[in-house]
């Protein structure tokens, strides 16, 4: 007789409900991520709502008898998270109250749904723990054994559709839990310490931090007022190499001490990735003999980054030679100095991990080869020490979940296997048998705010269109009844169409794979045009707005993106990178040969309403300018901008656009009036804005995009075996 193992609890309380068995959080029905402790954690507070849980009780609950970890620091980091996923307060809690000195109550009604045979399996006495678990577990565990047989035989007998293959479940333990981002994290060469950078305890600004594993107390190494980024260990542990960020494309490498002390510089960067820094693909990695750093750089006349060696002497020469608009970023070496392995940007979301050999005295021997293939976001490559597997994090897009692969050095297979984890890794540094990672939480939302009268402060938006996962890139309908925006609320990024007030929503498309969005309506508001990259390379494609067959306008192998129609509706504009670099191109609106429009580098076009001019992003994201619609010079218009790609909006009395922040994160969404040629401010928030912004028929509304939540802590995954 087979055990009973379907046994299973449901708890609801507000808009949550909780599947304990499956280990599921949902709000409203979607499903939220939650990590296992702080999954636990909540487990163990709704089976006794309304009473108070002490702190021992959870620790036996959450963390097994034989896992090392520092209990007060790991306690408080899961209550943290758990408030987080439900959005709850630590002054005025609506569901998790701190008892001090005792622990924790659940404070808000809960219903309790029990299904399935609810006899407990009682374990034999030669087998029977020391200490009892609850029923649902039990249950699970005999779900999970009856499981791998039947997986098993399914493996056994059909072999040839397998799934590309994934590690166990690897369950990480928080090193950090600090107000605010600790980000780019560096083992040091004995695994005993972590350097990283966090923006402090006031959020105020990003210096190197280094602090010992297993204590909580971090060390500041560096005290510039410019951002420091991407720590680096020399192999001898005694000197941490980094970069201090200047502007948007430039900033300087440079030593110092492990322990804090004078900097010396090696070198000027530049790097157009700075724009986006604190964040995606800045990074340095040191030769094993110590003698040279790897960084990304674009010396004058380099079409796109390359990666260049640099030496302490002051000598440098590049390593990769990508074509344009290639460009090539995070290298990483091997122990033994044999490969270098680096991300290379091969599309407008689209990135590969690729390697290549060197010689004893660090010269190529061999041309850059694939070691993913996947046509998607893969970056970050790390070695494991002493080996020459590559840990890699991949996505469907940038701003997708990332998940840790793992392949070698000299493989150019489709995808790594997974490394599977309880969180979202962003980036990961290894030891010997050790992964630290930074992990997020990042909820982008669509907010809204009224335009003030003439004279009046800056308004204040209010939340408009969310959910659990990314909402953005509004675009109001010209009649202003509509609004089109990219959600992954289905599970991967679609366009989706509201009515003016957010309500009434409806999937417009069915991509299910990466890179929907930017989506722009005709003149008459009976057309969406919107890029997708189904297979690979960026495309635009064209539908009803009522719904419909979806056209695909582009197929050239060069990235084609962020269309507008014009003011017409017979022609539309969109981004290219056809020339080499990302510029402004034109094509009739249903599709057709293309005419390059901009020359020194553009991104983000809109007509203006008479049609005379075509207002744009420089490349550099600093600013805004404009050309004749018909051909001539560029002319300024306003800036500096929020980071690239910023959202704008064209009206016919002036340009609404996102600035960068203006004294500490407050933000502002600007007016650059044509009758007075002056910016002024006309929307406040303290939140970093996204990539989208639209203004309502009549000028009555902003509606835009921004990161609601943001906030990054560091991982420790012990006893990591890659094998």
């Amino acid at each position: 007789m087979q055990p009973a193992c379907h046994r299973g609890e449901i708890f609801r309380f507000g808009p949550f409900e909780v599947d304990v068995a499956e280990r599921v959080l949902r709000k409203h029905g979607v499903r939220i991520r939650l990590q296992t402790q702080p999954f636990l954690l909540l487990a163990a507070l709704l089976e006794q709502s309304g009473n108070v849980v002490i702190r021992e009780e959870l620790r036996r609950r959450v963390w097994p008898e034989d896992t090392f970890v520092d209990f007060e620091h790991g306690l408080n980091a899961a209550v943290t998270r758990l408030r987080r996923a439900l959005s709850d307060s630590v002054v005025k809690p609506r569901y998790i109250e701190t008892v001090p000195k005792y622990g924790y109550r659940f404070c808000a009604p809960v219903e309790r749904e029990v299904f399935g045979n609810e006899a407990p399996v009682a374990p034999t006495p030669a087998t029977a723990p020391n200490r009892s678990f609850p029923r649902w577990l039990v249950a699970a565990a005999a779900c999970a054994a009856i499981g791998v047989v039947v997986m098993a035989i399914v493996w056994a007998v059909l072999p040839l559709h397998r799934p590309a293959s994934t590690s166990a479940p690897s369950s990480a333990t928080p090193l950090t839990a600090f107000q605010g981002q600790e980000i780019d994290p560096a083992l040091s060469p004995d695994s005993s310490q972590v350097a990283f950078v966090w923006n402090g305890p006031k959020q105020d600004n990003f210096d190197i931090y280094t602090m010992r594993l297993g204590s909580d107390k971090p060390s500041r190494v560096t005290v510039d007022p410019a951002h420091d980024l991407s720590p680096a260990w020399s192999p001898d542990g005694r000197a941490i190499a980094f970069i201090r960020q200047l502007n948007a494309s430039h900033g300087e490498l440079l030593l110092i001490p492990a322990t804090g002390g004078p900097e010396h510089k090696i070198a000027d960067i530049t790097d157009d990735e700075f724009r986006e820094s604190p964040g995606r693909l800045v990074s340095l990695t040191w030769s094993p003999d110590g003698s040279a750093i790897a960084a990304s750089h674009r010396q004058p006349g380099d079409a796109s980054e390359r990666i260049y060696l640099f030496f302490r002497t002051g000598e440098m020469r590049p390593l990769t030679s990508p074509a344009a608009p290639l460009a090539d970023h995070t290298p990483a070496f091997s122990s033994d100095g044999r490969f270098l392995a680096f991300t290379r940007l091969t599309g407008f979301s689209a990135a590969e991990i690729y390697a290549v050999s060197l010689d004893s005295s660090l010269r190529v021997a061999s041309a850059a080869h694939h070691v993913s293939s996947t046509n998607r976001w893969c970056i970050n490559p790390v070695f494991v020490p002493g080996k020459k597997q590559i840990l890699y994090l991949e996505a469907q897009e940038p701003a997708a979940h990332k998940t840790l692969k793992i392949t070698a050095a000299d493989s150019s297979s489709t995808a790594g296997r997974t490394v599977m984890l309880n969180d979202e890794p962003l980036d990961i540094t290894a030891g010997p048998l050790e992964v630290v990672y930074s992990t997020v939480r990042n909820d982008t939302n669509i907010w809204r705010a009224r335009i003030p009268a003439a004279g009046k402060a800056p308004s204040t938006p209010e939340r408009f269109i969310s959910s659990t996962r990314f909402d953005g890139n509004p675009r109001y309908s010209p009649d202003g009844s509509k609004i089109a925006f990219t959600s992954s609320r289905s599970g991967t990024p679609e366009i989706w169409v509201s009515d003016a007030d957010g309500s009434n929503l409806f999937r417009m498309t069915n991509f299910g794979g990466p890179l929907v969005g930017y989506a722009s309506w005709s003149p008459n508001g009976q057309w969406l045009t919107f890029h997708a990259r189904p297979e690979g390379q960026a495309d635009l494609f064209l539908m009803p707005a009522a719904g419909g067959p979806v056209k695909r306008l582009t197929t050239d192998t060069a990235d084609d993106t962020m269309p507008s129609f014009t003011r017409d509706g017979r022609s539309i504009y969109f981004t290219s990178a056809r020339s080499g670099q990302f510029e402004v191109w034109r094509m009739p609106a249903g599709g057709g040969p293309a005419m390059q429009v901009t020359t020194s580098g553009a991104i983000r076009s809109f007509e203006s309403v008479d049609g005379q001019k075509i207002f744009y992003m420089t490349l550099d994201g600093r600013k805004i300018q404009s050309v004749p619609a018909e051909g001539g010079p560029a002319s300024d218009v306003t800036g500096p901008l929020h980071t690239y790609p910023s959202g704008m909006a064209v009206t016919s009395d002036g340009v609404y656009y996102e600035a960068p922040p203006h004294s500490g994160d407050q933000r502002y969404v600007r007016f650059f009036s044509f009758a007075t040629g002056t910016s002024k401010p006309v929307v406040v928030t303290n939140r970093p804005f996204r990539l989208g912004l639209t203004v309502s028929p009549r000028d009555s509304y902003i509606v835009f995009d921004q990161v609601d939540d943001l906030d990054r802590d560091l991982m420790l995954l012990r006893d990591f075996h890659p094998e």
